[in-house]
């Protein structure tokens, strides 16, 4: 008997706006970023900055926590969401404002506070007012043509402000990786991602078989080190593409506390289920902890599942759970029998707020 994740009309009926074809071109999107922003000339005076604030909401944050996470840099990285920059902003610090649409409010009220702070300003977005700040002010930009995001979000168009971000921070030699290592990272995906695709059948195919786990439950999400920003990604993907709870948690950290706090209500247990990213480049005494959590929050009654890679590098392995996470969600929205590019409520906060 046929699953239904392996009906192509589920994915016809539901799929209204292309978010497939988005999630299937993420390598395509990352490709892209990496030919593109490498070429882009920066001020001379960009190279020695002390510290890099990304300012950036929702989706177009989302590459940022995986860079900060996931690649070595030479100097402190912060990340804002929100309308002010941190006080410690100054002239030595490059500010990137990062909004895909070029109009968000948050980034465009700090692009006027980076100019007054005389900061090192670099935009990455597609156009939009924050394109125009970035031409008036004549501040380095990485604008960019989503042409492998055709349904438009930007939870699925990471790939762009990801990659654009770290061949930047790469050409200013902030970000100590090469760039085969991040070319062999971008053509694991295309393999990586040929298992995941809707063509595989449920009984073959990770991603459907843990859309179908994670059906109609709350979902907390352990990861560690480089996993930590593919972590927030997923989560910020379930909220938005599968409509369901999600969160995600550090670890070691969870340790010293959340494993207390599974105790009340008696009710969470029923309906909460524990998604463990596993890795053969944690630290020991991390990856030690993953067996041991599990057993503890099984013996709290939870459900739990674990997500494994050992593939060579903390790059390959962060982009390689943002490609799992994108068709698992994407199945996950079908499970519930939702239009997975459609955010209503986000929408409707927006209206008001504009109003």
């Amino acid at each position: 008997m046929q699953h239904p994740l392996d009906n192509p009309k589920l994915i016809k009926r539901l799929d209204s706006r292309n978010v497939l074809p988005s999630v299937e071109q993420f390598s395509s999107q990352c490709r892209d970023a990496w030919r593109e922003a490498t070429t882009i000339s920066l001020p001379a005076a960009y190279h020695k900055v002390s510290n890099i604030v990304l300012v950036g909401m929702g989706g177009s944050a989302l590459g940022a926590h995986v860079v900060k996470t996931a690649i070595p840099l030479r100097i402190p990285m912060a990340i804002v969401n929100d309308y002010r920059l941190p006080d410690y902003a100054g002239k030595n610090t490059l500010i990137v404002l990062s909004s895909y649409s070029g109009t968000t409010e948050e980034v465009l009220s700090a692009a006027q506070e980076a100019q007054e702070k005389k900061a090192k300003i670099l935009v990455i977005a597609t156009g939009g007012a924050l394109a125009d700040f970035a031409k008036k002010n004549h501040a380095p930009i990485y604008r960019f043509t989503p042409l492998h995001n055709p349904c438009g979000q930007p939870r699925l168009g990471a790939g762009y402000t990801l990659i654009g971000l770290l061949a930047i921070l790469k050409t200013l030699g902030l970000a100590r990786i090469s760039g085969n290592e991040v070319k062999d990272a971008i053509a694991g995906i295309d393999i990586f991602a040929e298992k995941l695709g809707p063509a595989t059948p449920f009984t073959e195919n990770p991603a459907k078989q843990l859309a179908k786990t994670l059906e109609k439950k709350i979902i907390f999400i352990a990861a560690s080190e480089h996993l930590v920003g593919s972590a927030h990604i997923m989560a910020n993907q379930i909220n938005e593409t599968g409509k369901q709870f999600a969160a995600y948690f550090p670890l070691p950290e969870m340790n010293h506390h959340l494993l207390e706090g599974l105790t009340f209500p008696k009710e969470l247990k029923k309906y909460a289920h524990f998604l463990f990213l596993e890795s053969d480049l944690y630290h020991p005494r991390t990856q030690k902890r993953y067996p041991l959590t599990q057993e503890v929050v099984r013996k709290q009654g939870f459900s739990a599942s674990s997500w494994h890679r050992s593939t060579p590098s903390r790059i390959s392995q962060a982009l390689e759970a943002i490609a799992f996470s994108g068709f698992t969600t994407f199945y996950l929205s079908l499970l519930n029998g939702i239009d997975p590019s459609e955010i209503p409520w986000v929408e409707y906060f927006k209206k008001k707020m504009a109003s």
